[in-house]
């Protein structure tokens, strides 16, 4: 209610019984924003030049699902998705996962750069979602991310079960997302302790960009 909100922000924290309560380990202020995303910055659409990829992929994207058949990442980036999160949304859905592997293979569009030399590997962890506008890429609702991530780096690495380890050349491993629900504010979530862990145990760097999506937005 509006009135405990004016309480709280008074800092008239006595007066409200959830602050008092022994099943709060803690509160803390946190900010809250929606990120917009604009009109697409480029509008080609053809073929780009530029030599094929070759070799074993050493990038691998966190993300969503890639349009891996758009004229510019066709042949360049490989998709590995165990999850089958291909199957829960349309084309015109794939929007996260298509724009960071744009990013990862050209580039800033705009300095006209040559793509990567080698294919871009996409473990997709995202998934629209029924109760978001415009049904917006989230995180599986039904997953526990730290242990999302800790099967994701095994499958990599490690394998699972029968099946071989998917990409042991993968060296980095970029994850733009982030938690709405969990903003970090001085103390490290759970999510963090453990890509930290993942990172010193599988020897491979973790770069985590969560607004890097909002900067470029490289296909149309």
């Amino acid at each position: 209610p509006t009135q405990v909100l004016r309480e709280l922000s008074a800092g008239n924290n006595d007066a409200v019984r959830l602050v008092r309560s022994t099943h709060v380990m803690y509160l803390r202020v946190a900010g809250q924003s929606l990120p917009v995303v604009g009109p697409p910055s480029e509008t080609r659409t053809e073929e780009e030049p530029g030599l094929a990829p070759t070799g074993s992929p050493v990038l691998c994207l966190f993300d969503g699902v890639p349009a891996a058949n758009h004229p510019l990442l066709r042949d360049r980036v490989h998709i590995y998705d165990p999850d089958d999160l291909a199957s829960q949304a349309t084309v015109d859905e794939l929007r996260h996962g298509t724009w960071m592997s744009s990013v990862a293979v050209w580039g800033d569009r705009s300095t006209q750069g040559t793509p990567a030399a080698r294919p871009v590997l996409v473990r997709p962890v995202l998934t629209p979602a029924d109760d978001t506008k415009d049904r917006t890429e989230e995180l599986p609702a039904d997953a526990l991310v730290p242990d999302l991530m800790w099967r994701a780096f095994r499958e990599l690495f490690d394998g699972s079960g029968t099946e071989p380890a998917a990409a042991p050349s993968i060296a980095i491993i970029n994850i733009s997302l982030g938690d709405p629900a969990s903003p970090f504010d001085t103390i490290m979530s759970s999510w963090a302790r453990m890509i930290d862990w993942l990172s010193y145990e599988y020897g491979v760097l973790v770069v985590v960009s969560p607004e890097t999506i909002h900067t470029f937005n490289s296909l149309p």
